[in-house]
């Protein structure tokens, strides 16, 4: 009697429009041809999804089951044949959804960037041939701490700049106290800029509105700059950052372990 078949690997991919989001996607369809992808996205964000998969070749358009829900709601909105489903083939979560500005009620920030993130390591808890779990957090959970921060510190009596940076500390805090039992790997990218081979941009967003507005101010204005003007931004090309973090997601030696994803 011939053994089974091994499972393909199986990835579950959440933040969903974003460009980083469709970058790691992309890059796990390409470098990785036995991987299937669960591409969590809302209902408003359907038609995106549907846009961005017919331009795929057919091969990876295969490798790709798009799941309608929402990550902050219980089971993440699926139902739950879906949701079982998640728990027996997931075999990797790359977990980053996230909400950077307020839009809408006051508690939109804590409920995408908290209660969503614990809702993914309640699946990640109960997924039977889970390998990895690699949070997508930020250099802005040290928020107004100043000198060498180093990548295993986190909680460090600090306080924030903005409810959002707030929020990512407190839902990195979480998936580190879930590390004790489960193989997590955490990234932190500084503001993560357009592609630097190709100059590819995303959606306007991080220093892209300032620059935006540079170009379109008339030549006597004056221009606003974040806090005094003359303290240096941590950019990250996007290509850098998905490279590097799909390569840890497979390194066996990352598990555990907090990276931070910055100009040196």
């Amino acid at each position: 009697m011939s053994p089974e078949p091994t499972p393909p690997e199986t990835v579950l991919l959440t933040g969903f429009p974003s460009y980083l989001t469709i970058r790691v996607g992309m890059r796990i369809l390409r470098t990785r041809p036995e991987a299937r992808i669960f591409l969590l996205h809302s209902g408003a964000d359907a038609p995106a999804a549907s846009q961005m998969l017919g331009k795929l070749p057919p091969e990876q358009r295969r490798r790709v089951v798009p799941l309608e829900g929402d990550v902050s709601y219980m089971n993440m909105g699926l139902t739950s044949d879906l949701y079982a489903r998640l728990v027996e083939e997931v075999t990797e979560i790359q977990h980053l959804a996230s909400r950077y500005v307020d839009q809408g009620s006051a508690g939109l920030l804590r409920r995408v960037n908290i209660t969503g993130t614990r809702e993914v390591l309640e699946l990640a808890d109960q997924c039977q041939r889970l390998r990895r779990l690699v949070h997508w957090s930020t250099v802005g959970v040290s928020g107004t701490r100043e000198g060498v921060v180093l990548e295993e510190e986190l909680e460090c009596g600090q306080r924030f700049w903005s409810p959002w940076q707030q929020t990512r500390y407190e839902a990195e805090r979480l998936v580190r106290r879930a590390s004790r039992k489960l193989p997590v790997t955490v990234l932190r990218p500084a503001v993560v800029v357009g592609d630097s081979d190709t100059g590819e941009l995303g959606p306007y967003e991080g220093p892209h509105d300032l620059v935006a507005n540079l170009v379109r101010a008339r030549r006597e204005q004056p221009a606003r700059l974040p806090g005094a003007g003359n303290a240096p931004v941590h950019l990250v090309p996007v290509d850098f950052v998905v490279s590097a973090g799909c390569h840890l997601s497979e390194d066996p030696s990352a598990q555990g372990k907090t990276f931070h994803l910055v100009d040196p």
